[in-house]
C-alpha cells in the first residue's frame, strides 16, 4: 500500500513546476449541460507555475496536467515501467483537486483503461457500469460527458463502485465506464489531492476488440 503514498504529493508537484516540467495545464469547467471542459491554466506558451495551479487548488476546482509522463522525468519512470510490465502503449496524467470540491470530475467515460494511484489527500470515486448505448445512439460511449455531450448523474442509477481513495490506495476504471469524483466530504484537512492516473492506450492505438470488430464490419 505504501510503494507510491506520497510519490508524487504536493512537494513533488511544486519541485516539477519549479523545474518547469509542467509545460501545460487545464481547469476542469463545468460546460453547458453539465459536460466536462477544460479551461486553461497559466500563460500561453509558458511553463506552468505552481502559483498558477495553487490558484486553483485555493478555489477547489482541479487541475489537469495530461501528459505529465512527457515532460516530468519523475512521471516518465512510472510510464516506463507500466510499459514494460503492460507491454503496451501508456500515457500518464497528473490530477491536483482543491479540498472541498462538490465535483471535480462530472460523471464521463474515456477511451483508456486507467490506473489511478491516490499519492496525496484523498478523493471520493463513483464508477458505474457502461450506460445502454439505445438511449443516446449518436453518443461514443467511450468519450461520454465530454465537450457538449453531457452525462447526468440521475440518469446513471445506483454506482457499481463507491470509495474514498487515500495516499497508497488503487483503483482500475475499465474504458467506458463513467465515473464521477469530488473531495466534498472525503478530506479531513485542507490538504489537496493529488491522483496520478496511468492510462492504457490499447483503444487509442487499436489494440482492442472494438477496432477489429469495426475493421470487419
Amino acid at each position: 500500500r505504501d510503494a507510491f503514498a506520497g510519490w508524487f504529493g504536493l512537494a513533488e508537484l511544486e519541485a516539477a513546476a519549479d523545474a518547469g516540467e509542467v509545460t501545460e495545464a487545464g481547469r476542469g469547467l463545468l460546460g453547458a449541460g453539465g459536460a466536462w471542459q477544460m479551461g486553461r491554466v497559466g500563460v500561453r506558451g509558458e511553463a506552468v507555475t505552481f502559483a498558477d495551479l495553487r490558484e486553483v487548488l485555493d478555489a477547489a476546482n482541479t487541475c489537469v496536467l495530461n501528459s505529465l509522463d512527457a515532460t516530468c522525468a519523475r512521471v516518465a519512470a512510472l510510464s516506463l515501467a507500466a510499459i514494460d510490465a503492460f507491454g503496451l502503449p501508456v500515457c500518464t496524467n497528473a490530477y491536483a483537486t482543491g479540498a472541498g470540491a462538490r465535483v471535480s470530475a462530472p460523471p464521463h467515460t474515456d477511451k483508456q483503461r486507467v490506473l489511478v494511484m491516490q499519492c496525496h489527500g484523498a478523493k471520493r470515486w463513483r464508477v458505474w457500469p457502461p450506460p445502454d448505448p439505445s438511449k443516446n445512439p449518436g453518443a461514443d460511449p467511450l468519450a461520454r460527458g465530454k465537450g457538449t455531450d453531457a452525462l447526468p448523474l440521475d440518469g446513471l442509477g445506483e454506482p457499481a463502485l463507491d470509495c474514498t481513495l487515500r495516499p497508497g490506495d488503487a483503483l482500475y476504471v475499465p474504458a467506458g465506464w463513467p465515473h464521477t469524483t469530488d473531495t466534498l466530504d472525503c478530506a479531513t484537512t485542507n490538504e489537496p489531492s493529488i491522483h496520478l492516473t496511468v492510462g492504457v492506450d490499447t483503444h487509442v492505438w487499436g489494440l482492442d476488440a472494438m477496432t477489429l470488430l469495426d475493421a470487419a464490419g
